[in-house]
C-alpha cells in the first residue's frame, strides 16, 4: 500500500501529466485517469475538475489578450460584404457591420482573426457555433444567414440587430454611468427608467423572451453553455436576442455529458458543470443568474478571485433575491430561486416549462413554483454533506441538552419577570386611558385653535372708542371643572420611567396643564407648563430620535407665542413663533415635505403676520396704551401673503381640507392685501363666504360660527349720514352675526365667551339703529347687552371683567335713554353702575377701565343734571 507521501507525488505527477495533455490540444478524461490510478481516485475526482476549469478560463483569456493586442489588419471587404465599422470583440472572433451589395442589406460579420488560428479546437468551434446557430429559426435568436471563407479569413453572415449587450445596460444602470449614446440612453430608459412594478415586469419579459429562445434550441438539439448579460442584445423597445453560440454543443452529441470537460464562463456556470454535467438545467441555471444580475443589477456571485468563486458556486446556495432587493415580487423570487437550485433535479424540467410561470406572473395568475422551505433548504444541503449534517446534527444535540437544563431556572425567572412587565403595561395602558378621558373632557368644556384677533371696543356717548378688558372664556361652572382636572393633570406629567410611552404621556400631560391654565386666566403658571412641555418634547426628540416630537414642539411654541401676545408681551410672542419657525426648518426634507408639518409652518407664519392687540388680560396688570408698538404693516403682511400663497397650495390637493380653508378665512379676514377700503371689504367678504361654507359643511363645529360671527360683527356701526344701502348691509351683516352667536350661546352655555359675543353683537346692532333713528330697536337691542352681562356678573361675583363690560353697556344705555328724554330712568341707572364700578378694589388689573368709565358716567350725569348745556339731539318726535 502506497505511503501518503507518495500518494501525493503520484498525484502532482498525474495531474502535470493531464494538464499538458489539455494544453496539447488533447481532450483528457478525468474519469479514465481515476480508473488507471484506482490508489487515488477519489482526489482524482475532486481536484482535477477544478483544475480543468482554472485551465480552461487561462487559455480563453490569454487567447482573448492575444487576439485583442495583436495587430488586426484592416478589413474594406469580404467577398459581397463591404466593412462598414466594428461592433465588437470576443476571444476569438471580431465582429463587424457591413452591406451585402448584392442584396443591399446590413447585416453583422463574424470573422475568426488569423491569430486564432493555432489549433483545430478554435477552428471547428467557430465552424460549429455557425452550424449550430444557423440551424435555429427563432424570433429570439440572432439569425445567421450564411458562412464564407476569403484568403484565409474564416467568417459568417449574421442578422444585424439595433440593440445594445444586456451586461453593458447593467452596467450602466448600476454605476449611474454617462450613457454614450441614444441608443443606449433608450435601452437603459426602457428597463430601469420607469416604476418598480414596471422594472419588474419588464424584466419578466426579458426573462421569458429568452426561456423561449432557449427552449426551441433545446428542441433543436443544442445547448448554448455560455449564457451571461454580455450574449444578450436587447434595442429600445425591448426586444431581445441570444448571440455567441460559440460554446454551443449538440444535446445529443457523445461528448456534451463527457466527464472532465468543462465549458462557459465561471460566474455563470452551474455547479455541476465544474465536474463536466452539461445540460438543459445549466442553461436555466445560467438564465436564472442573469435574471438575478438584471434585478439586483448586481451579480449574484462578485468574487473576483477564482478559487473562492469556484468554492462559493459549488458548495454555497444563490443568495436569496429579495435579500438584496426587498420589493421584488415574491413570485418573481421564487422562479429566479428555483431556476439557481444548487442540484440540477430541482430546477425546472426545461424553459417550457420556466416560460409558462413567467407567463403566469406577467398575467397576475399564480405560478406553478413553489417557495423552498427552510427544512427543505437544510435536508438538501445535509445530502450535500453527510459529513459535516452528521456533526452539525451532533453539536445540535449537545446544545439542545444543555439549553433543556438551564431552561427550567430561566423558565420560572422568567415567568415572574413576565408577570411584572404585564403589571406594567396594565398600568401604562390604566394611565393612558386616563389621559384620554381626562383629554375627553377638556376638549368639551375648552374651546382650541386659533381664535380671533379681534378687540371689543364701545363708544357710550359717539366719542372716541374705548376698547374693553379681554373677557374670560368659560363660565364659572366650567371653570371649576377645568380646575379640577389640573391635579389629574399633575399627576400624569410626574410620571418617570425610561419607557417611550411613560415619557411621551408625560410630555403631553404638561402641555395640556398649559391649556388648562390659560382658559383659567392663570396666565403665568400656563407659561411656566408650556416652556416645561417645550423643553421635555425637545428631549424627547433629541433621545427617541422621532421627528413627530419636534413637530409637537413647534406646537406648543406657537402655543405661547400666543399666550404671551395675550399677555401683552408681543415682542416675546412673536420670537416664540420664530423659534418655531427654525424647530419646523430642523425636520428633515421629507418630513417637511409631509401635509401635517407645512400646514404648521402656515399657522406659523400667519400667526406672525396678524395684528396683536396689547390687552390687559385679568391678573396681569395694566398696560400702558400709549407704549403699544404700531403694527409692522409690511412685515406682517408678508407673513399673511406667505401663509395664504401655501395654503392655496395645500388646497390644490385637498379642495375640501376645513383647517385649510378655516385659516384661509382668517388669512382673508385679519391681513386684508392692498387695495384699499375696496380690497379690505372684497377680502372680508371673500372670509365670510369660506366661513359660511364651512358652518354648512360642519354645523357642530362651534368655531367656524363663532369666526363667522366675529366676522359679522367686524362691519360695524358707521358714522351718521353713510349711505343708507351701506347700513343696511351693515344691520344684516350684524343681525347675521347675532344669529350665529344665538346658536352657540344655546348648545354651550358653559362657553361664556359666546354670550358676552352676543352681548357684543346686540350693542352694535343698538348703535347702527341709533344712528338711524331706530330708538326703539336701539334701546330693545342695548338693553339685550345690558342683561346678558348683568347674569354673567351675578355669575361670576369675583370677576371685574364682568362688572367693566357691564359699566360700559350701562353707560350706553343710560345716554341713550338721556336722548330719549328719559332723564329719571338713566339718572338711576347711572348712580347704580357707579356704585359697582366703584366697589372694584383699587388694586384690581381693570382698575384703568374703572377710571375710564367712571368719568364717562360722570359726564353723562352732568348733563342729565344741566340740560341746556347738553348737545344731545332728543329723539325726534311723531
Amino acid at each position: 500500500m502506497p505511503s501518503a507521501d507518495e500518494e501525493s507525488r503520484d498525484l502532482d505527477e498525474l495531474l502535470e501529466e493531464f494538464l499538458a495533455q489539455l494544453r496539447r490540444g488533447d481532450t483528457p478524461s478525468v474519469e479514465e485517469f481515476a480508473a488507471r490510478h484506482p490508489h487515488v481516485a477519489d482526489e482524482i475526482r475532486e481536484l482535477f475538475p477544478a483544475a480543468l476549469s482554472l485551465e480552461d478560463l487561462k487559455v480563453a483569456e490569454t487567447g482573448s489578450a492575444e487576439v485583442s493586442a495583436a495587430h488586426v489588419p484592416p478589413l474594406e471587404r469580404l467577398g459581397d460584404f463591404r466593412i462598414i465599422r466594428e461592433i465588437g470583440r470576443g476571444g476569438m472572433g471580431v465582429v463587424y457591420e457591413a452591406e451585402q451589395e448584392s442584396l443591399g442589406r446590413h447585416v453583422a460579420l463574424k470573422v475568426l482573426l488569423n491569430q486564432a488560428l493555432h489549433g483545430t479546437k478554435q477552428v471547428s468551434r467557430f465552424e460549429r457555433e455557425a452550424r449550430l446557430a444557423a440551424s435555429l429559426h427563432h424570433t429570439n435568436i440572432v439569425a445567421v444567414y450564411g458562412v464564407g471563407e476569403q484568403d484565409t479569413v474564416r467568417y459568417y453572415v449574421m442578422e444585424l440587430i439595433d440593440g445594445i449587450s444586456l451586461d453593458h445596460v447593467i452596467a450602466r444602470l448600476a454605476d449611474a454611468e454617462e450613457l454614450r449614446t441614444q441608443r443606449e440612453k433608450a435601452v437603459c430608459d426602457y428597463i430601469g427608467g420607469c416604476s418598480k412594478a414596471e422594472r419588474w415586469q419588464r424584466a419578466a419579459c426579458i426573462g421569458l423572451s429568452l426561456a423561449d429562445a432557449l427552449q426551441h434550441a433545446h428542441e433543436q438539439g443544442v445547448l448554448h453553455r455560455d449564457i451571461k448579460p454580455a450574449n444578450v442584445l436587447v434595442n429600445p423597445h425591448g426586444g431581445v436576442w441570444i448571440a455567441d453560440f460559440g460554446l454551443a454543443k449538440a444535446l445529443h452529441a457523445g461528448d456534451v455529458s463527457q466527464t472532465g470537460t468543462t465549458a462557459g464562463t465561471l460566474r455563470y456556470m452551474a455547479p455541476e458543470q465544474f465536474s463536466g454535467d452539461t445540460g438543459i438545467a445549466s442553461d436555466l441555471y445560467a438564465l436564472g443568474l442573469l435574471l438575478y444580475e438584471l434585478l439586483v443589477l448586481a451579480p449574484a456571485y462578485a468574487e473576483a478571485d477564482r478559487g473562492r468563486l469556484i468554492q462559493r458556486i459549488t458548495h454555497e446556495n444563490v443568495p436569496r433575491l429579495r435579500e438584496s432587493c426587498p420589493n421584488v415580487p415574491r413570485d418573481l423570487d421564487t422562479i429566479v430561486q428555483k431556476l439557481t437550485a444548487h442540484d440540477s433535479q430541482h430546477r425546472y424540467p426545461s424553459a417550457a416549462v420556466l416560460a409558462d410561470d413567467l407567463r403566469r406572473f406577467l398575467d397576475g395568475r399564480p405560478i406553478q413554483a413553489r417557495p423552498v422551505a427552510w427544512p427543505v433548504h437544510l435536508w438538501r444541503w445535509g445530502r450535500r454533506k453527510p459529513v459535516l449534517a452528521s456533526m452539525v446534527a451532533a453539536l445540535l444535540v449537545l446544545v439542545l441538552t444543555t439549553v433543556t437544563a438551564i431552561a427550567v431556572g430561566w423558565v420560572q425567572t422568567r415567568s415572574a419577570l413576565a408577570q411584572e412587565k404585564q403589571q406594567r403595561r396594565r398600568a401604562e395602558a390604566n394611565a393612558s386611558l386616563a389621559l384620554e378621558v381626562v383629554d375627553n373632557i377638556f376638549s368639551q368644556f375648552s374651546p382650541t385653535g386659533i381664535g380671533s384677533a379681534s378687540q371689543a371696543s364701545i363708544s357710550p356717548t359717539d366719542g372716541e372708542a374705548m376698547a374693553l378688558p379681554t373677557a374670560p372664556v368659560l363660565s364659572a361652572r366650567a371653570a371649576v371643572l377645568l380646575q379640577k382636572l389640573l391635579p389629574l393633570y399633575d399627576r400624569l406629567a410626574g410620571e418617570t420611567g425610561d419607557e417611550r410611552q411613560v415619557r411621551v404621556k408625560a410630555a403631553a400631560a404638561r402641555k395640556r396643564i398649559g391649556d388648562v391654565q390659560w382658559q383659567l386666566g392663570q396666565y403665568t403658571q400656563a407659561e411656566r407648563s408650556y416652556r416645561d412641555a417645550v423643553a421635555d418634547y425637545a428631549v424627547l426628540a433629541r433621545d427617541l430620535n422621532d421627528e413627530r416630537h419636534l413637530i409637537e414642539q413647534a406646537r406648543i411654541q406657537n402655543h405661547l407665542g400666543q399666550l404671551l401676545k395675550a399677555m401683552g408681551r408681543t415682542d416675546e410672542g412673536l420670537e416664540a413663533h420664530r423659534t418655531a419657525l427654525v424647530t419646523l426648518a430642523s425636520l428633515p426634507t421629507e418630513a417637511r415635505r409631509t401635509r401635517n408639518v407645512r400646514f404648521e409652518l402656515v399657522q406659523t407664519q400667519f400667526l406672525l403676520g396678524t395684528k396683536n392687540y396689547a390687552k390687559a388680560p385679568p391678573g396681569q396688570g395694566r398696560i400702558d396704551r400709549d407704549s403699544a408698538r404700531p403694527p409692522r404693516t409690511r412685515e406682517a403682511r408678508e407673513h399673511v401673503d406667505l401663509a395664504r400663497r401655501e395654503l392655496e397650495a395645500l388646497l390644490q390637493e385637498i379642495p375640501d381640507d376645513a383647517d385649510c380653508l378655516y385659516l384661509l378665512a382668517l388669512c382673508y379676514r385679519e391681513q386684508p392685501r392692498r387695495g384699499g377700503t375696496g380690497g379690505v371689504r372684497a377680502d372680508r367678504e371673500e372670509a365670510t363666504r369660506i366661513l359660511a361654507k364651512l358652518v354648512a359643511d360642519h354645523p357642530t363645529v362651534p368655531r367656524y360660527r363663532y369666526e363667522l360671527a366675529q366676522t359679522y360683527a367686524m362691519d360695524g356701526p358707521r358714522r351718521r349720514g353713510e349711505d343708507r344701502g351701506e347700513e343696511r348691509g351693515t344691520e344684516k351683516q350684524l343681525q347675521q352675526g347675532l344669529a350665529q352667536m344665538e346658536w352657540l350661546v344655546r348648545r354651550h352655555p358653559y362657553v361664556s365667551r359666546y354670550a358676552t359675543g352676543r352681548a357684543q353683537l346686540c350693542h352694535k346692532l343698538s348703535t347702527v339703529y341709533r344712528h338711524s333713528g331706530r330708538w326703539a330697536e336701539a334701546e330693545s337691542h342695548c338693553r339685550r347687552a345690558v342683561d346678558e352681562l348683568a347674569m354673567l356678573r351675578e355669575q361670576n361675583p369675583g370677576i371685574a371683567t364682568y362688572t367693566i363690560w357691564l359699566g360700559a353697556y350701562t353707560n350706553a344705555l343710560a345716554d341713550l335713554l338721556s336722548r330719549r328724554n328719559r332723564t329719571p330712568e338713566a339718572y338711576t341707572l347711572l348712580e347704580a353702575n357707579l356704585v359697582h364700578l366703584r366697589a372694584i378694589p383699587a388694586d384690581d388689573p381693570v382698575q384703568h377701565f374703572t377710571t375710564q368709565l367712571c368719568q364717562q358716567a360722570e359726564r353723562i350725569l352732568g348733563k342729565l343734571r344741566n340740560p341746556k348745556r347738553s348737545n344731545a339731539s332728543p329723539e325726534p318726535r311723531h
